[in-house]
């Protein structure tokens, strides 16, 4: 398994997932780097879901493609969201 992103310093994991519907499957990569790495959080970029998800590894939070300056900003400073 793999993921599209990772940022160890800022232990943040991003998978890029650019299609209409987001499946159950589409977090098995996330969540295996969250778990190994012990990462709290992680993003999916996508085409048009924006939403946040719980799971026992941690946060995902699915971020809309056109709202990439948001996850910009969040990056640079994680602990201001």
């Amino acid at each position: 398994m793999e993921v599209d992103f990772i940022i160890p310093e800022k232990k943040i994991a991003i998978e890029v997932k650019y299609q209409k519907t987001i499946h159950q499957e589409d977090y098995k990569s996330l969540r295996l780097v969250m778990r190994k790495k012990r990462f709290e959080n992680a993003y999916l970029l996508t085409k048009n879901l924006s939403e946040e998800r719980d799971f026992p590894e941690g946060k995902i939070i699915s971020v809309p493609a056109w709202q990439i300056e948001d996850l910009k900003e969040v990056i640079s400073d994680p602990l201001k969201y």
